[in-house]
């Protein structure tokens, strides 16, 4: 049977649960809405670029222009439900992978529901069907969350530490938990940005201000929470804002990405922002920034819509603005031009 091209919608909601004392903390990849497009390989060389208005908005053409590699030789580590390894977009990128959700076989890394396949097309995808941020940049893949879309602290931080050890610059960490239950994603973050290392974090998707959701508020000079918002630089009405003083606001409804089964989709959440900034975090890298200054320069950069009061450059919902890629990477060599940051 010849198979056809058809679209279905998946639902699939972020699973927070609070622990029991004494019990490790559970954390889910943060997602709302996946509009699925499956594709037959036989049309895998379809371009799906024209849906990709948010590349458009975060101005990712002037910022390739100013990074011509477009993140070569930067590494970029998800630790999310894993990737689908062979796909188009994708495999080239893959330089390592592990299962620190399952024990029992540390070397399969592969998406059973999509959800990193999806971030890691944002961040790295070579332009099969579409382009991710940073298609130049390498793809460590540390799977800390099982099919179901769930981990707990050990194996989300025990992501996180082998994506250090493995030489990542930039981790991105589109997954939560509660706040107050554990400390240990401030000990890895803080342990990361030590040895250089950035973190793009998502901020939730309940929909509230300053909830308090692990590791999004985290407080690192190395690390940025991300929102939502949607094509017209408003917050998305799902996304959480307020958790944290370093954050952006960056694409996150209705967003084509990568798949599985070598398809795209169509999706909406904060993990969707997450991937965004790291992506624009392997931009910066690549052009020689080191972590607290990739940090500093995606803040002061940040768009300011005229719809939107700031006060000493922040606004209370989108932080410090909406993502701009191309301003950042402008800023970088301006800023590098002069010795100064």
């Amino acid at each position: 049977m010849t198979p056809q091209t058809k679209a279905t919608i998946q639902i699939i909601r972020s699973g927070h649960r609070y622990p029991l004392v004494g019990r490790p903390l559970l954390v889910a990849a943060l997602s709302v809405l996946s509009v699925l497009v499956p594709v037959p390989r036989s049309a895998l060389a379809a371009d799906f670029s024209s849906l990709q208005w948010a590349n458009q908005t975060i101005h990712l053409q002037q910022a390739w222009h100013y990074v011509p590699n477009r993140g070569a030789g930067t590494r970029v580590c998800a630790v999310d439900t894993g990737v689908m390894i062979d796909h188009p977009d994708l495999k080239d990128a893959i330089i390592g992978g592990i299962n620190t959700a399952d024990a029992a076989a540390p070397a399969s890394y592969g998406d059973d529901i999509g959800h990193g396949t999806f971030t890691a097309g944002i961040m790295v995808a070579r332009g099969k069907s579409i382009w991710g941020v940073a298609p130049g940049a390498s793809l460590l893949v540390a799977k800390g969350l099982n099919q179901q879309g769930e981990g707990d602290a050990s194996s989300t931080t025990a992501g996180i530490l082998w994506c250090i050890d493995r030489g990542a610059q930039v981790i991105d960490l589109s997954l939560s938990g509660g706040a107050s239950a554990w400390d240990g994603f401030a000990e890895a973050i803080a342990f990361g940005c030590r040895k250089g290392v950035d973190f793009a974090v998502a901020a939730g998707n309940e929909g509230v201000n300053n909830k308090p959701l692990n590791p999004a508020n985290v407080n690192s000079p190395c690390l940025i929470t991300a929102n939502a918002s949607d094509r017209h630089d408003h917050l998305a009405h799902f996304s959480n804002h307020g958790e944290n003083t370093r954050s952006v606001t960056a694409p996150g409804q209705v967003v084509v990405s990568d798949w599985t089964n070598g398809s795209v989709a169509l999706g909406s959440g904060t993990s969707s922002s997450a991937a965004f900034v790291a992506g624009v975090m392997a931009l910066l890298r690549s052009q020689g920034a080191d972590a607290r200054t990739a940090v500093n320069v995606i803040l002061r950069s940040a768009r300011h819509p005229k719809h939107v009061r700031f006060v000493d450059g922040r606004n209370a919902v989108l932080g410090y603005g909406i993502l701009d890629a191309g301003a950042a990477c402008t800023m970088y060599q301006e800023l590098n031009a002069h010795g100064s940051y």
